[in-house]
């Protein structure tokens, strides 16, 4: 398994984060899974600096995990509070996608969130283009850990 970690200011800028996912990845997944990850990472990152509720200059963290079978995709940021969960799509001012394709996009993903510490959101995705596709509906939910520290 090898790793990648990106870390920015909270009011960072998306490109950065996809490019560490993507030299991660190049040589390791198929370039639809890649293209894939890249969209992920970013509406993860985007909805973490939107959504988390931390001021800015606080980090937010990348990390990228190649498995056996695929690779998993985190985005971590100190946001203690709110629900992380997909929204209905607002058409008119374009928000409440960005969970939705996680769900609809990746092999399966989840929250962790400790009691007092850091938010972790993640998607996992195959190294192989057609698996995401064959799977059902119900393993893509996303899993819900929260723990006490």
């Amino acid at each position: 398994m090898s790793r990648a970690k990106w870390r920015s200011r909270l009011a960072c800028r998306r490109p950065g984060s996809r490019r560490v996912v993507a030299d991660c990845l190049a040589d390791q997944v198929a370039p639809s899974v890649l293209e894939t990850a890249l969209l992920l990472v970013s509406e993860l990152v985007t909805n973490s600096v939107r959504h988390s509720g931390v001021p800015e200059g606080e980090d937010i963290v990348v990390r990228v995990h190649v498995l056996r079978d695929g690779c998993r995709l985190e985005v971590e940021d100190p946001g203690r509070h709110g629900v992380i969960a997909p929204q209905p799509q607002d058409l008119l001012r374009g928000g409440g996608m960005g969970l939705n394709l996680v769900q609809m996009l990746s092999e399966r993903w989840g929250v962790v969130r400790a009691a007092e510490g850091p938010t972790c959101v993640w998607a996992q995705l195959p190294c192989a283009a057609a698996l995401a596709l064959a799977l059902p509906a119900r393993a893509r939910n996303p899993i819900r850990v929260a723990t006490e520290m």
